[in-house]
């Protein structure tokens, strides 16, 4: 699990069109030199909401996810 203190942006909650009760807070964290997007699922907006309040208080009490998170390995490129 990402600790709260290597989350460098918070993108807000991700609703899901394809399932019913799927929602998910979608960060952004850097871990060394490698960046990710983590969306934590969650079964309720509620949750979610809750959940995101947490992150961005930068708290450890940040619920734990109804299932798996979704963790994509990002690519920034290069910047010239």
């Amino acid at each position: 699990m990402i600790d709260v203190h290597e989350i460098v942006a918070v993108n807000g909650i991700y609703i899901s069109q394809l399932y019913k009760n799927w929602y998910a807070v979608e960060v952004i964290a850097k871990r060394g030199n490698t960046f990710f997007r983590i969306r934590y699922p969650y079964e309720t907006i509620g949750a979610a909401q809750t959940a995101l309040e947490q992150i961005e208080k930068k708290s450890p009490n940040v619920p734990k996810p109804h299932y798996r998170p979704i963790i994509h390995l990002m690519n920034p490129g290069k910047v010239k």
